[in-house]
């Protein structure tokens, strides 16, 4: 799923760099589905299930809105293993991410809430 939607944020980037009015970019967003099916009985019909056990994005940014347009924007990179990535995982155990999943909703709906609120809570 490609999913892009523009807002202003709070960006650290990898060298420790506080950007208050940032501006951010999500340009891939992917979720991590269990989809399943049961049934209560022998001959009765098949429940189907699908959950979001996961989202990961990618974001790029610009430093200010003054920026955009007149610079390129920055892929947003994040420590992990010794080194960066761009590929950002969405933290699943916040209570918040738990709401956003529970939400009746469709799938790329709650893909983009869950990318902007782990982007959002980032750095508060």
């Amino acid at each position: 799923m490609r999913i892009a939607d523009t807002f202003p944020c709070k960006i650290v980037d990898e060298y420790g760099h506080v950007f208050d009015d940032a501006i951010a970019t999500i340009l891939d967003g992917h979720e991590f589905l269990n989809r399943g099916f049961s049934a209560d009985a022998p001959g009765s019909e098949y429940t189907f299930k699908t959950e979001t056990d996961g989202a990961a994005y990618r974001v790029m940014y610009w430093y200010n809105k003054e920026s955009v347009g007149k610079f390129k924007s920055r892929p947003l990179l994040i420590a992990e293993g010794g080194g960066f990535t761009d590929v950002l995982k969405v933290d699943m155990t916040h209570a918040e991410a738990k709401e956003i999943v529970a939400k009746p909703m469709s799938q790329d709906d709650k893909t983009l809430q869950l990318v902007k609120y782990d982007l959002m809570r980032m750095w508060d």
